[in-house]
């Protein structure tokens, strides 16, 4: 029987985690979490082993620790979705209410479980419950209908929420297969965000009619995790998946504290070794490091320096000079006899002397001449007339620009308070606003929201904007409010950003490299919120969305 064959190299494959060497096969890797500045290893071994060190890059870890997550009375999570779809067999029904509730009766006491059923969503039975006897009663109380079961989009929305829980988290899946529904989250999106949250996920399939493709795709998910798969009705003692879950709660934790100079929210290869009687072990895996307090203050640090100084910049810009004439001339004369006074010090020939006061004050005649000339070139006749007026007026709202033109998104940060001063607003009816960039402000009393992007690889470079309307990001000037136009991957317009009632979000614009959330490529708009990962092309950007 085929699907005898797939389940072999299932149970043979289940034991290996995507992206992760094992130098011994009785050592394994259950998944990997950062907790604030401290990363939690969670790994399955025989024993604990007498010393441990952990390595990030190239850099060692510290103040590390492994111990027994039981003894130590770690608290873990277990969330099972049901499919009670009508597509589970009556026979199947049976065995899965009997391994899960030997599941149930011996499970660890910090084990909160959590019961889904799951159609075209996930509904919660029962949540959070390290009581085994109060889920088995919950157990009791499930019904199968005739309905519409779509396992990716119903796990997903659930899975999203645990994203960053910092407890160890298991998901066991039972279903007859992966959906091929055409709508919605994507296989790929799925298993990428198993990837992002490390968690491993236990499939239970189940035959039913010819669903064999939908069994492999299902049990293929797993495979990308440190989980394992059953074909439930293949199976000769259903009470061996029961087995399993145990004995993966059974487990170690490896804690060490993150390098401050590496908390750059980046992933990062991580290895563990570890030693005892029989020897040393080395396990390797991934992980992304969090944000550290020290260069989010440098970088705010920074972008308020740049949001200081760009009004005085622009303030130079605007101003003519008040100096007359005769006042340049001597202020530049007085620079000239305290550089003569300085050289005098140095070297007492009067030739010299007499030498370098006639370039100085011959360069000063140009710079003072040619400053008049331009003065005079800037000068334009004003309107006299009522006539005059209405054409100037005419001519300067056909200057408004269809699309916004920012060659100041070039630079680190485009501040709001430049935004105020320099540009021009124009008032239409119901008290809104719009810049000359073609943005929304919304009303005067309303507050403002900004968008703020860190890349990720060059913190430096920080750029933001205001949200009152469209905001597109890419790689030419002439179309974006925002200007990434340093990496070529980026696209010519990579996204939008809008906001939708007081959410925010983002749509992918680019045929070649699909922007991405968290990971997630951007097949339909996707909500964003502060400390997500916005990548386009090469470039990464952490999102902030600050209040003003």
């Amino acid at each position: 029987m085929k699907l005898s064959r797939v389940l072999g190299a299932v149970v043979a494959a289940a034991g290996l985690l995507a992206g992760t060497v094992y130098a011994k096969e009785e050592i394994q890797i259950m998944q990997t979490i950062t907790n604030q500045k401290q990363l939690e290893i969670y790994a399955k071994a025989p024993e604990l082993s007498e010393t441990v060190s952990v390595q990030i890059g190239r850099d060692s870890c510290e103040d590390v620790q492994i111990v027994d997550l039981q003894e130590e009375q770690k608290k873990i999570q277990t969330l099972i979705f049901l499919d009670n779809s009508l597509s589970i067999t009556e026979g199947n029904r049976g065995k899965i209410k009997k391994f899960l509730n030997t599941y149930l009766d011996e499970k660890y006491q910090n084990d909160e479980v959590s019961l889904y059923l799951f159609g075209e969503e996930a509904k919660p039975v029962i949540e959070n419950s390290a009581d085994g006897e109060e889920v088995k009663q919950a157990l009791e109380t499930v019904e199968y209908t005739d309905q519409n079961s779509w396992l990716i989009d119903a796990v997903y929305d659930v899975l999203k929420t645990h994203e960053n829980d910092a407890v160890y988290t298991r998901v066991m899946i039972i279903s007859d297969g992966v959906d091929e529904k055409t709508i919605g989250y994507t296989k790929e999106e799925f298993a990428d965000l198993l990837g992002s949250t490390g968690v491993p996920m236990y499939a239970v399939g189940c035959v039913y009619k010819q669903n064999q493709n939908a069994l492999e795709q299902f049990f293929a998910l797993s495979r990308k995790t440190a989980g394992a798969a059953f074909l439930l009705d293949d199976i000769s003692d259903e009470n061996d998946i029961a087995a399993k879950l145990l004995e993966d709660s059974n487990i170690s934790c490896i804690t060490a504290t993150i390098p401050e100079a590496l908390q750059d929210g980046s992933e990062k290869a991580v290895q563990i070794k570890l030693q005892d009687s029989d020897g040393e072990t080395e396990v390797r895996t991934q992980a992304r490091m969090p944000f550290g307090e020290a260069a989010e203050a440098v970088n705010a640090e920074n972008t308020e320096n740049t949001v200081a100084s760009e009004p005085e910049e622009a303030e130079t810009t605007v101003e003519e000079p008040k100096t007359t004439e005769k006042e340049t001339v001597l202020v530049e004369e007085s620079e000239s006899e305290a550089e003569n006074q300085q050289n005098t010090e140095k070297a007492f020939d009067p030739v010299t002397v007499v030498a370098i006061l006639a370039v100085i004050a011959g360069v000063c005649f140009l710079i003072v001449r040619k400053w008049k000339d331009g003065k005079d070139g800037k000068k334009e006749k004003a309107p006299k007339t009522k006539k005059e007026k209405k054409a100037k007026e005419k001519e300067l709202e056909l200057k408004l620009p269809e699309m916004p033109v920012n060659e100041n998104a070039r630079q680190n940060v485009i501040p709001m308070e430049k935004q105020d001063s320099d540009e021009t607003c124009l008032m239409e009816d119901g008290g809104e606003t719009l810049f000359m960039d073609g943005t929304n402000a919304g009303s005067w009393k309303d507050e403002i929201l900004l968008l703020r992007l860190q890349d990720m690889d060059h913190p430096e470079r920080v750029f933001q904007y205001p949200v009152a309307g469209n905001v597109f990001i890419g790689r030419t000037a002439e179309a974006n409010q925002i200007v990434l136009d340093y990496d070529r991957s980026v696209s010519g317009r990579q996204c939008r950003v809008y906001a939708k009632g007081d959410r925010i979000f983002v749509e992918n614009l680019s045929n070649v490299n699909i922007t991405q959330v968290n990971s997630v490529k951007v097949e339909r708009d996707i909500q964003i919120h502060s400390s997500d990962i916005l990548k386009m092309g090469h470039v990464q950007m952490r999102v902030q969305l600050i209040r003003k």
